[in-house]
């Protein structure tokens, strides 16, 4: 965050230096170089694959890689195949199948949206205001709700 102040911040710079300066040296356990260096001992003798990836050999590593590049083709081969499947399924029939109502719900949802559309059509200020009422009086109803339950619910 920029501010206004113009001075310069070589004496905060200074001040800062100074006071880490002061500060007293911290002291290192003194079994702390052991068991740095024990812990890069076992290090050394790990077998190649549990050592870090770059100590691995060229031949495994290259093994490694070619393994994951052909587990990559294979998922990308298998993904166009199952979206082809997908893509050639006939969910008509299989829904027809399994359940029976599904058209007769969807002609009924298709003839409530062509309702509403014939609605939206034919908009009358009427029907607007209507709309305006009986939301402003449900939206009453819950404030009055939500108030009488606060105040019957603090007085408990």
């Amino acid at each position: 965050m920029p501010t206004n102040d113009q001075r310069s911040p070589q004496p905060l710079e200074a001040f800062v230096h100074r006071a880490l300066r002061e500060l007293p040296a911290e002291r290192a356990p003194a079994d702390l170089e052991a068991r740095v260096f024990a812990a890069l001992q076992s290090r050394q003798h790990l077998p190649w694959w549990q050592a870090g990836w770059r100590a691995w050999p060229v031949v495994p590593r290259t093994a490694v890689l070619a393994l994951a590049g052909a587990v990559v083709l294979a998922v990308a081969a298998v993904s166009l195949l199952g979206a082809e499947a997908v893509r050639a399924f006939d969910y008509g029939a299989w829904i027809a199948a399994r359940a029976p109502w599904w058209p007769a719900l969807t002609a009924a949802g298709a003839a409530l949206a062509e309702a509403a559309a014939v609605c939206i059509r034919k908009f009358q200020p009427w029907l607007f205001g209507l709309t305006v009422l009986v939301g402003g009086a449900y939206a009453l109803l819950i404030a009055l709700g939500s108030g009488l339950y606060r105040s019957l619910n603090l007085n408990r």
